[in-house]
């Protein structure tokens, strides 16, 4: 009920086929697996895990939280100490620092730790770039 587009219609042809026995999908595992073999390029692992090598941090922690999350959709058996590793690696220095200071030791963690740490930043900035109340008044 949920499919729009093309997941739609390749639904309905698939549904006809399974109707007629031209075709099965007893299980829930076996509909996964041929939405995945119709919808996802047979690289889609190889190419998520090449950008994930060149990923860096060049905006916000959150663009990069973002960007990281995205491609890890991607792939489906790297370990969580590689997840970690990569994570902090892709970091501008001083959040990478900042994180293996505070030993986060998970990914979850790391993310957590990280954007806590955009926020500050972000706050921090705001505060130096408004004038005090004081910067206008001169004593004569």
């Amino acid at each position: 009920m949920y499919l729009q587009s093309d997941a739609k219609l390749w639904w309905r042809v698939k549904y006809e086929s399974i109707r007629t026995g031209e075709d099965t999908l007893e299980t829930w595992e076996k509909l996964k697996v041929a939405i995945r073999l119709q919808f996802f390029p047979e690289n889609i692992e190889y190419n998520a895990r090449r950008k994930l090598r060149e990923l860096l941090q060049t905006k916000s922690v959150q663009d990069y939280v973002r960007e990281f999350s995205a491609l890890m959709l991607n792939i489906r058996d790297m370990g969580d100490k590689d997840k970690l590793f990569t994570f902090l690696e892709g970091l501008k220095p001083y959040d990478h620092m900042e994180l293996q200071i505070q030993r986060v030791d998970t990914l979850p963690k790391a993310i957590q730790v990280a954007e806590c740490l955009g926020n500050y930043q972000v706050e921090a900035r705001k505060d130096r770039s408004q004038p005090s109340a004081r910067a206008g008044f001169k004593e004569g």
